[in-house]
């Protein structure tokens, strides 16, 4: 056993050594061998005990960045927990601000924030005025009373929104709108004020106003669809709904694709429309009795737009203007009734009031109006004057610079000297423009006038 212990690097055997285990016997080789693999039973397992000990360091480490990794994502959380209360809290505020604000200020603010262009913007122009309309009270009901038609109209807009947007401005846009509608529903009810609607296949009763007919799968002479809904105000109908009228039991797959659009009725009634819902200079109705028959819709557009834009002005000067303008169409049917003389003095009295503002650009020199009115005026002129030509035979007298002076048509405001011959009685300056009515002097044209001699 000694030998085999003390064979290793840098022993030298002795000779007593040699001579005493020279010859180990097999018990002792058989100790030697498990011993030897003892040893190596040792060495593996503090190999595998080292590799232990690596692998809890390595554990420690681990667990001790882990620990740092904690710490900072607690103080995270606790940072990202204080930004959302601060964040919560700002919302509230934001929130309690948006709806202490007028409901007029938010409809603008849900405005500016689309396209001019936007599909919404109509009906957000409408409903702005709308409401100053209902923040104002009485004006609310002397509105509906005078303009009926464009009001429907604007009510119809609001409503035919979406009720999605695909964006936050357009959410907060209809979100706005419908809080107008609710407001103004709720207005109209303390007014006493209900819509009339039907359905396809309805009877079409004196409440229904047909304006063309379409084919529809319901029985001819029935209401093939509703247009517009009517109004009932304190138990009398004010406005009649504007429906389509069927004209033979058919489905959309027989219907010819030419036959699909609607076709519009003549209208051969003569009663004025909204005659007797327009408190206008000719002193027209305000209701009607259950058998009359309703009246036609026949608005032009141009004092649709004029009307519309008048619903938030309180201005005298401009509701005088639209309610003369609205009486002169509502008579206007009723002219081949009348003697020539008849319609001359009611297109005086009725065009007095508009005469200055028939010029070009003169509506947007008279600062006392306001100005969006006054451009939507300066838009519709020229419809306005085609309109008084093709219906009532109105024509504007209209003078230049330099063209000789007719007294038959001119009256003069104003004398200018002048030192040149060819300038003697001639134009200098076109004040206001005239009207004639076939051929015959309503109002002569206002001129200054040049007048040969020397200036004073």
């Amino acid at each position: 056993m000694q030998y085999w212990l003390r064979r290793r690097p840098g022993y030298t055997p002795t000779s007593s050594d040699m001579e005493v285990n020279a010859l180990p016997d097999a018990r002792q080789k058989a100790q030697i061998a498990n011993f030897c693999r003892w040893c190596h039973s040792i060495a593996r397992k503090t190999d595998h005990l080292t590799t232990q000990v690596q692998h809890l360091e390595s554990i420690a480490t681990r667990m001790q960045n882990l620990e740092e990794t904690f710490l900072t994502l607690q103080q995270q959380m606790s940072a990202d927990a204080q930004r959302t209360r601060h964040a919560a809290e700002s919302l509230q505020f934001t929130h309690d601000a948006w709806y202490a604000a007028p409901l007029k200020l938010r409809l603008q603010f849900a405005s500016n924030t689309l396209p001019s262009e936007h599909f919404l913007q109509p009906a957000l122009k409408g409903a702005v005025e709308l409401e100053d309309l209902r923040r104002r009270g009485n004006d609310l009901e002397n509105w509906i009373t005078r303009y009926p038609i464009p009001f429907a109209d604007a009510i119809r807009v609001i409503k035919g929104v979406a009720q999605t947007g695909a964006c936050a401005p357009e959410h907060l846009a209809i979100i706005s709108l419908q809080e107008a509608e609710q407001a103004l529903e709720t207005a109209l009810q303390a007014l006493g004020l209900k819509w009339i609607t039907c359905a396809s296949g309805d009877r079409v009763t004196q409440e229904c106003e047909v304006v063309g007919e379409e084919s529809a799968p319901v029985e001819a002479g029935r209401v093939a669809r509703m247009l517009r809904p009517g109004i009932h105000w304190r138990g009398f109908l004010h406005l009649p709904m504007q429906v389509l009228r069927a004209t033979e039991r058919q489905t959309l797959s027989d219907i010819p694709p030419a036959q699909k659009a609607p076709t519009l009725l003549p209208l051969a009634s003569t009663d004025p429309p909204g005659a007797e819902m327009q408190a206008t200079p000719l002193e027209m109705p305000l209701s009607r009795s259950a058998g009359d028959p309703p009246p036609a819709d026949r608005t032009p557009e141009w004092l649709r737009r004029l009307q519309q834009e008048s619903i938030s002005e309180r201005d005298p000067v401009v509701t005088q203007i639209v309610d003369s303008l609205a009486a002169l169409v509502a008579w206007s049917e009723l002219s081949a009734d009348l003697s020539e003389g008849d319609v001359r003095e009611k297109l005086r009295t009725t065009l007095q009031s508009i005469r200055p503002f028939l010029p070009p650009r003169s509506v947007l020199s008279d600062k006392s109006l306001p100005s969006r009115w006054a451009t939507t005026f300066m838009e519709v002129r020229e419809p306005l004057l085609q309109w008084l030509y093709d219906t009532l035979a109105v024509e504007t007298i209209s003078p230049t610079i330099t063209m000789p002076y007719d007294p038959e048509t001119m009256e003069v405001s104003e004398l200018r000297r002048t030192a040149h011959p060819h300038e003697d009685r001639k134009v200098a300056k076109v004040e206001r423009l005239g009207l004639q009515f076939m051929g015959q002097v309503l109002f002569p044209a206002r001129v200054h006038r040049y007048e040969l001699g020397e200036r004073v």
